[in-house]
């Protein structure tokens, strides 16, 4: 990529925003140095490791990158023998455990991020060298004493050393006839030897080593004689552990040295992934969208937002002092646009009054060009980009009132070198072409430029005021005018991209609107000619009817989402009326249970009572009854699961007033009462409600009645003769788990009632889902004494014996 080009894009100021996301100073660099690839497989893969990181961030957890150090010039060292210190051995070892952890969590999430753990996989396992490492070295940087048993025992010994002078030492300071020799009855020590502070004039007479003195030379601090010896051996000791600590830091180092490849492999893959994660961050603070590939040098952007200006607006954000006016937000201060070219027109052209709107179209293009080669996401709403093998760009200060020779040099000079790079799969950025010069001059040559890009197949944007060349891109095909959008009532820039409009250049409008003599703006006109002034009335009226057309759509998308948000509303309230419905019955069917559960209890103790007092028949006659009634009131009460249908639906035939249909939402039939527009009434038994006409289905009447489950007397009866003969065994097999466990607890009532002890349920083996959901009912029944497993020759896990209380 052409270096001025990513200079004048401002690509280096982007890398800086997107190196601020890096963990680590090794992510860091890799931002600053990030150049786009011009392979497509290169930009699909870096854009696919994007999204994976993006995915990840957003589990809980996200990607910790905490922990990882620029080791690269420890391990160096460590390579040609050199012994790390402690604090470089704790940084390794920090970042080879972050390695270690963040391989664990790409390789656990391989389905959702494959490339990210391939990546992982590149990190080696230094797991136990990290153990050793931070089980010698404590976090502040210090050996601790069991970094090896030779380091304990001299430290042990070393300390036991230190005992003992400090014992003789006190008994000396302690001695009456040596107090007075001393400033003060302390102990200390200098050239790391222990002392005590001896006045000067006691030097012969205490005995001893002096090892110092203080400033004023009045107080000498001496090793007495009694602990030279001692003081020699603790030196000794103090060496050895200087050594033995020397010696655990090489092996160390020498341990890291042997594995340098794969450290510095791993480093590499810690450095990318680094990169990678800042490239999620950054996304997701520009509420970036992953940009598609395409095949073809073309470009297709909506709702695109110029990076640096989002950047902007979004720091004014966070930046606002407490108090003060809140900027406008980044929906609202950075103006989206449209832009694509590449398959009907390779060249655009965009004209009209200097505004500024005309180069920032130009940079974002640009800069979404860079960016998706560079594996970023864009901010846009949806992004098709090709992949350019060059970016060419020159943009000058169209601001600027003073258009120099020199200027114009410069602009010639990077023309002549953009015509010689300039490929079909090239994108050329050329702001103001032809400026700087004579017009007529300028205008000829800023065609002949135009048309020689073309001919190389080269994908242009141009912006220019000559108004010459709206004609010529009218007329040359592969050539589209384009313009930025000028509101000439509040004579302010809407900077909205409009393409297939060219720009009129509004100098005479605005220059009435500020206060022009009105015979000034004619003689201006007439000196136009009337070509130029049909040419700028055509643009005129194009403008009108497109702010026309505008206004007509935006109108229309308005209704559009008043009636979804009517439609909506409408559905949460049938939604909300439904779960009302479906609590109250099921909190009627509770209520129902609890009573029938009590009755149970009662019945239970009553029939054992009466047994004993060998009143069982009429006993158990008035707790079946009793228990009969309540057993009707909660089979009322309790809720139906939503059928299927299983009628036969009307093909091809809508229903009318008078048809039986079948309503979904209900779970049933009903009668079609009256159609209203879009809605229906449809009767069901005591129920009329009113749903939409379009889910009714009619269906056959002779079947109506078929469907209605047959609920008589006898089947919810617990009376005496079905007790009497009630069955040791029970089968729920083909049952669905609710009418299994409705059956089971009917089943156990009257198992009760009949006087059984044991029985057999036969639930089947399957996926073991039925036997769990009744082994788990049994156990919460109180009168269930135990269950368990039928003999293999007598059903095995397919059937559970039961015994009851």
């Amino acid at each position: 990529m052409d270096g001025r080009t990513l200079r004048v894009l401002e690509y280096p100021l982007l890398l800086k925003h997107l190196a601020g996301h890096a963990a680590s100073s090794l992510g860091h660099d890799l931002a600053l140095a990030l150049k786009p690839f011009t392979d497509r497989r290169d930009v699909e893969s870096a854009l696919a490791e994007t999204a994976e990181a993006r995915a990840l961030l957003d589990l809980p957890g996200g990607l910790p990158m905490g922990g990882v150090h620029d080791v690269r010039n420890l391990i160096d060292r460590a390579s040609v023998g050199g012994a790390l210190d402690p604090k470089g051995l704790l940084s390794v070892a920090a970042t080879l455990a972050a390695a270690r952890r963040l391989r664990g969590i790409l390789t656990a999430k391989g389905e959702l991020a494959p490339r990210l753990a391939d990546l992982g996989a590149q990190m080696g396992d230094f797991g136990t060298l990290v153990a050793r490492i931070e089980h010698a070295i404590s976090p502040d940087g210090l050996i601790n004493d069991n970094a090896s048993e030779n380091l304990l025992r001299i430290r042990n010994a070393k300390r036991r050393q230190i005992r003992h002078i400090q014992e003789i030492l006190q008994r000396i300071v302690s001695a009456g006839p040596v107090r007075d020799m001393l400033q003060d009855p302390v102990i200390t020590i200098r050239n790391n030897r222990y002392c005590v502070p001896v006045k000067s004039e006691y030097r012969n007479a205490f005995g001893g080593l002096v090892q110092d003195q203080s400033a004023s030379g009045q107080t000498l601090f001496m090793e007495p004689q009694a602990v030279v010896e001692a003081g020699n051996e603790l030196r000794q000791l103090e060496f050895h552990e200087t050594e033995e600590i020397d010696r655990i830091l090489r092996a160390f180092s020498d341990a890291i040295a042997k594995d340098a490849r794969l450290v510095k492999a791993t480093i590499t893959a810690l450095a990318h992934l680094d990169l990678v994660i800042a490239k999620a961050r950054f996304a997701n603070v520009l509420h970036a969208e992953r940009p598609e590939t395409l095949l073809m040098a073309a470009i297709d952007i909506q709702e695109a937002r110029h990076p640096l200006l989002v950047w902007n607006a979004l720091e004014a954000q966070r930046e606002t002092p407490r108090g003060a006016p809140k900027p406008l937000p980044m929906e609202e201060a950075v103006v989206p646009i449209d832009l694509w070219m590449g398959t009907e027109f390779k060249s655009l052209l965009i004209t009209g009054p200097n505004t500024g709107g005309k180069t920032v179209t130009l940079k974002t293009a640009g800069l979404f060009v860079l960016m998706a080669q560079s594996g970023m996401h864009v901010p846009a709403r949806k992004a098709k980009i090709g992949v350019f093998r060059n970016v060419f760009a020159d943009i000058g200060d169209e601001q600027s009132l003073q258009q120099s020779l020199s200027t114009f040099s410069g602009h010639m000079r990077n023309m002549i070198s953009i015509l010689a790079g300039a490929q079909e799969n090239s994108l050329v950025l050329l702001d103001e072409l032809g400026a700087g010069t004579d017009p007529a001059e300028g205008a000829a040559l800023a065609k002949s430029v135009l048309l020689h890009l073309a001919q190389q197949g080269a994908l242009t944007i141009a912006t220019t005021h000559y108004a010459e060349l709206k004609e010529f891109a009218w007329n040359n095909k592969g050539f589209q005018n384009a313009s930025v959008e000028f509101n000439v009532e509040t004579l302010r820039p809407t900077y909205r991209l409009r393409i297939g409009v060219p720009g009129a250049s509004n100098a005479l409008v605005i220059a009435g609107r500020l206060g022009m003599p009105q015979s000034v703006l004619d003689t201006a006109r007439a000196n136009l000619g009337t070509d130029r002034l049909a040419l700028e009335d055509a643009i005129a009226r194009m403008e009108e009817s497109e702010r026309r057309a505008n206004w007509a759509a935006a109108e229309a998308e308005k209704k559009s989402a008043q009636l979804d948000a009517q439609r909506r509303d409408a559905e949460r309230e049938l939604s909300e009326q439904k779960d009302r419905r479906r609590a109250a019955t099921e909190e009627a069917y509770e209520e129902a249970l609890e009573l029938l559960r009590a009755a149970r209890e009662e019945a239970n103790v009553l029939i054992r009572a009466l047994r004993e007092e060998q009143h069982e028949s009429r006993a158990s006659e008035a707790a079946r009854q009793r228990l009969q009634g309540l057993e009707e009131v909660v089979r009322a009460k309790r809720p139906r699961p939503r059928r299927k249908p299983t009628h036969r639906i009307s093909a091809n035939e809508a229903p009318v007033p008078g048809d039986s249909v079948w309503v979904p939402s209900l779970g049933s039939t009903g009668l079609l009462v009256d159609v209203r527009k879009d809605e229906a009434i449809v009767q069901a038994g005591t129920l009329r409600m009113t749903v939409p006409y379009s889910i009714l289905q009619k269906v056959e009447p002779d079947l109506v009645h078929a469907e209605k489950p047959q609920v008589t007397a006898s089947s919810t009866a617990l009376g005496l003769h079905a007790a009497q003969n009630v069955s040791t065994e029970i089968k729920l097999l083909g049952l669905r788990v609710d009418e299994a466990l409705a059956e089971l607890e009917r089943y156990l009532d009257d198992a009760r009632l009949a006087g059984l002890h044991t029985v057999r349920i036969v639930h089947g083996k399957g996926t073991g889902a039925l036997r769990d959901l009744v082994r788990r009912f049994l156990r919460e029944q109180r009168d269930v004494k135990g269950f368990k497993l039928a003999p293999e020759g007598e059903g095995g896990d397919g059937v559970t014996i039961a015994e009851l209380a």
